[in-house]
């Protein structure tokens, strides 16, 4: 017996992003930040993505706004 559906979701729609650069603010902290842990490089950013899909048993449609840090290491 099967419960549940079968099938996938797929989103999809435009998406605009920014990121920023954190190291040229603050050089010696950067640094240290590299000595410490080993990352590289940070950056805050922010996306804006416009979603829809769905299958037949779901359909969606909306907005969602994204911030987030990254760090390279």
């Amino acid at each position: 017996m099967k419960t549940g559906a079968d099938s996938s979701i797929t989103g999809q729609g435009p998406f605009f992003g920014a990121m920023i650069l954190l190291n040229v603010f603050d050089q010696p902290s950067a640094a240290e930040f590299y000595v410490n842990h080993g990352v590289t490089r940070s950056y805050v950013l922010a996306e804006y993505r416009n979603l829809s899909g769905g299958d037949s048993n779901v359909a969606f449609n909306g907005q969602a706004l994204f911030f987030g840090l990254r760090f390279e290491m």
